[in-house]
């Protein structure tokens, strides 16, 4: 394909917003990097200093405001913070416009293409010009094909190493809650909490269990390897071990979340723990019914799931069909 002009990807990772827009964004940037090595690619938002060493490492510029962007440019954004003026502002600006979006809230009438890779949204209605639905379309990180592979060849059927990632907008705390109460009612097993707070790998004190907390990790594959039941807080995670195939539960922390995973669970991807609000006010009995579900896990119907909902090829199909979009 020929070299176009730069793609400014708009998405933030800060307290607030947590990491998985900015996730999802980066997989579709190396995605596009791979199909076009000499195209410009740019990110533009909010970031911690995380996703900032982040993109460092992946040599890509980021700016904190479109003011300094210099035209021509396309616009990739994923930023649950604008208002349909904004987009409606921001497609003067773009020569092209593309969303990143999961609850068709906005007016995007005057986008190019409107991405939704949410299961089960394969039929959602837009107002924009073209777009990619469905699982299909799924921006996973390319390292997780492997374990993908790994995992339906040799189904996780014993659960020795259980895994805590709720996110990074983990207001209530729920992660360190939910660690305290499995270890209170399983024994012999290796907890790990990932934690935004942590800086180094630190081991917690513990007569039952390992226990474990684990900082944020740029290769968050090294973590799926290793373990054999995640929990996550609804959000790109739960996206990600479902593809990789790996027995998992969901906390949601938005009504948002919780429809999506509401309707994981109906497809067999994951165990729905509802609400974190709920959660917090029912922890004891949340917890207990979990762990009958951990302890039989039904690997063989996880699998036949995410062969079903998941295409290996999803992040290649959506690089591509925004490439197309941003060369017309």
């Amino acid at each position: 394909m020929k070299v176009s002009a730069p793609i400014i990807f708009k998405c933030n990772a800060t307290p607030n917003t947590g990491f998985g827009h900015f996730s999802r964004c980066l997989n579709i940037a190396k995605a596009i990097e791979q199909l076009a090595p000499q195209q410009s690619i740019q990110f533009c938002g909010d970031y911690l200093p995380f996703a900032q060493q982040m993109l460092d490492q992946h040599e890509i510029k980021y700016l904190t405001s479109i003011d300094g962007i210099a035209k021509p440019f396309h616009m990739v954004f994923d930023d649950y913070q604008l208002t349909s003026q904004a987009v409606t502002l921001l497609s003067s600006k773009a020569q092209t416009l593309i969303a990143i979006d999961d609850f068709n809230a906005l007016d995007l009438s005057r986008c190019d293409l409107v991405v939704n890779f949410r299961v089960g949204f394969d039929d959602e209605k837009y107002q924009a010009k073209s777009t990619c639905l469905g699982a299909k379309f799924f921006p996973f990180k390319q390292a997780l094909k492997s374990l993908r592979e790994r995992n339906i060849e040799s189904p996780i059927n014993d659960i020795n190493h259980i895994t805590i990632f709720i996110g990074g907008q983990d207001k209530e705390n729920c992660g360190q809650t939910l660690l305290s109460a499995l270890d209170r009612v399983l024994e012999n097993k290796t907890i790990h909490l990932v934690s935004p707070l942590a800086t180094q790998a630190n081991r917690l004190n513990s007569t039952k269990n390992t226990l474990v907390v684990k900082p944020l990790t740029a290769n968050i594959e090294d973590y799926y390897q290793v373990t054999d039941f995640f929990i996550s807080g609804g959000g790109l995670s739960k996206y990600e071990v479902s593809f990789c195939a790996i027995p998992n539960a969901c906390i949601s922390q938005n009504q948002g979340q919780a429809d999506d995973s509401q309707i994981f669970s109906n497809q067999a991807l994951t165990l729905d723990l509802g609400l974190v609000d709920d959660f917090m006010l029912n922890q004891t009995q949340c917890v207990k019914g979990l762990v009958d579900r951990i302890m039989s896990p039904q690997a063989a119907k996880l699998i036949e799931a995410s062969q079903r909902v998941f295409d290996t090829n999803s992040c290649e199909a959506l690089a591509n069909e925004i490439l197309l979009r941003c060369y017309e």
